[in-house]
């Protein structure tokens, strides 16, 4: 792993020599947005459920959501998709990429792009290849970035743009098929939660206090959220909201006002804006949980140890709402104001 770190970071800087570089002007994520998760079998078709499953986490990094949301972006699932640059079969393969990465996984002796199980399983092959390369750039700091979206972007526009422009190149397309896979990988995993909401968020911790962080949030259609009733201004996802509705009653009772909430759902502009105000303290533009209408920034509750803080932590459980062991005194990011939904666990 060492040589080849060493060697991409090389290759790199020959590239800055020789090519000048395009520097990302937006502002990145530094660590991982994600991409783990149970896969959501139920929203794969059946005939692509065998592959999928088979490809799935075959390495780290590269999920079964993941790579579902970008089997749908490429071709819809439809595995004799032809685009009009070439690209063939239900992963879009180029035939000289094919050429290199194109495996025999479904036991015909012939490796074919327009087979699903070929194509699937060489799919994964690729992409944990991509990612390799994208940790090497990562750790050597040739690149910076997501790793996960990094990979996105090599897969779209070639790992050689990629390491060109040190990140996700200037190119409306690959920015646009980066978001557009991340914004499906919801929809591909499943959350734990029961009813209409499952496969549509991140999943809860090992320690029941927090959503996972998961990439594609920011997306949501505010039509589909619920208001507060007693602040309008904030959205939330609707499961989330009456809970948060019936906790503010308890608490209401209890101190004689409501809770004081300043943000709930964000979209994906939000998100980036706030990075780039406070990027020592905003999450990752992509992965936040506000993104998903399960977070509350709450007023009035700070510091840990007040009587409302002490209250909240008793109280709010029964109603689905925690404050992330990650956000509390001695935490990786200590914020006594962010609560995150996470439902009530038997």
């Amino acid at each position: 792993m060492r040589a080849l770190i060493a060697g991409f970071g090389a290759l790199l800087a020959g590239l800055l020599v020789v090519g000048g570089v395009v520097l990302d002007d937006e502002p990145r994520p530094v660590e991982d947005s994600g991409g783990s998760g149970e896969l959501n079998l139920d929203a794969v078709p059946e005939e692509f459920r065998a592959a999928l499953l088979d490809a799935a986490g075959r390495c780290p990094g590269v999920s079964g959501p993941l790579l579902a949301a970008q089997i749908e972006v490429e071709s819809g699932w439809n595995p004799a998709a032809v685009s009009p640059a070439g690209a063939q079969g239900i992963a879009q393969f180029m035939p000289g990429t094919w050429r290199t990465w194109g495996r025999d996984y479904s036991g015909d002796g012939v490796a074919d792009p327009f087979n699903a199980t070929d194509a699937i399983g060489s799919q994964a092959d690729y992409m944990c290849h991509l990612r390799d390369l994208s940790d090497a750039g990562l750790a050597s700091g040739a690149m910076s970035g997501d790793a996960v979206q990094l990979t996105l972007a090599s897969y779209n526009a070639g790992p050689g743009a990629v390491a060109k422009h040190r990140g996700i190149p200037p190119f409306t397309e690959t920015r646009r098929y980066v978001d557009r896979v991340l914004a499906a990988v919801a929809k591909y995993t499943l959350t734990g939660d029961d009813g209409q909401y499952e496969g549509q968020g991140p999943g809860v911790s090992a320690d029941g206090t927090y959503r996972v962080s998961m990439p594609g949030s920011g997306h949501l259609d505010p039509s589909t959220l619920c208001e507060l009733s007693w602040s309008p201004r904030i959205l939330l996802r609707c499961d989330a909201a009456q809970a948060l509705e019936r906790l503010n009653v308890a608490y209401t009772d209890r101190f004689g006002a409501p809770l004081g909430v300043s943000d709930g759902y964000r979209d994906y502009a939000s998100q980036v804006a706030i990075a780039a105000a406070k990027p020592h303290l905003a999450a990752k533009p992509g992965t936040s949980n506000h993104g998903w209408g399960l977070a509350a920034d709450l007023i009035g509750v700070s510091p840990e140890g007040s009587e409302r803080y002490r209250w909240l932590r008793e109280h709010g459980p029964t109603y689905g709402w925690q404050h992330p062991s990650w956000a509390r005194i001695g935490g990786s990011k200590p914020e006594a104001w962010h609560w995150e939904y996470v439902g009530v666990r038997t």
